[in-house]
């Protein structure tokens, strides 16, 4: 699990940010994450103010928002591609 932000992307302010999100982490999920402004190819899915709705700064669902992770999941264990991805 790590933490997607555009605010590690100014490389002034790189390390102050990473460190100012870390703490954030520490505080509120009890442990620090890693925090990047690269997505991979290992990102099965991005929880968001905006896709997977969350809470703004808190990370907690927007109630009635689903992550589609399960279901996407279930749809690539089912087809001839998903099994080369897996």
């Amino acid at each position: 699990m790590r933490v997607f932000t555009a605010r590690v992307s100014d490389p002034l302010m790189e390390d102050y940010s990473r460190d100012l999100v870390r703490a954030w982490c520490r505080k509120h999920i009890g442990h620090p994450l890693d925090v990047t402004n690269r997505k991979d190819f290992g990102l099965l899915e991005l929880w968001a103010d905006r896709a997977v709705q969350v809470v703004r700064n808190r990370g907690q669902l927007v109630p009635g928002a689903l992550s589609k992770f399960e279901s996407e999941e279930t749809e690539r264990r089912r087809s001839p591609l998903g099994k080369l991805l897996r």
